[in-house]
């Protein structure tokens, strides 16, 4: 099955942990106030980071992906996109991929 990117999802770090398989920090309890990831649907897939139209950061004038800080956000209150905590802190970018129609 073909997908396709459709936005960028701003995940806590629990979800970053989950996904990427650390685990250290995020206990369900002190990291989330729901489940990783809990907020996608079946057929959903993400991937770490954001495609490159979508970084502000003049990555086309010669930074490396390294320089770049467009892929984190140091804090923010808003919601968790992948399991839908309100705690604030740090969130981390992905690319959210459906199925084509």
């Amino acid at each position: 099955m073909k997908t396709r990117p459709v936005c960028v999802l701003w995940v806590c770090v629990c979800c970053l942990f989950a996904r990427e398989g650390d685990g250290d920090g995020c206990d369900g309890n002190g990291g989330c106030a729901g489940s990783p990831w809990a907020l996608l649907e079946e057929d959903d897939e993400v991937t770490a980071g954001m495609l490159a139209e979508r970084h502000v950061c003049g990555r086309e004038h010669g930074l490396e992906v390294d320089e770049c800080d467009c892929e984190r956000r140091n804090f923010s209150h808003s919601s968790c996109d992948g399991c839908g905590s309100p705690l604030g802190g740090s969130r981390h970018a992905y690319t959210l991929w459906v199925p084509n129609e």
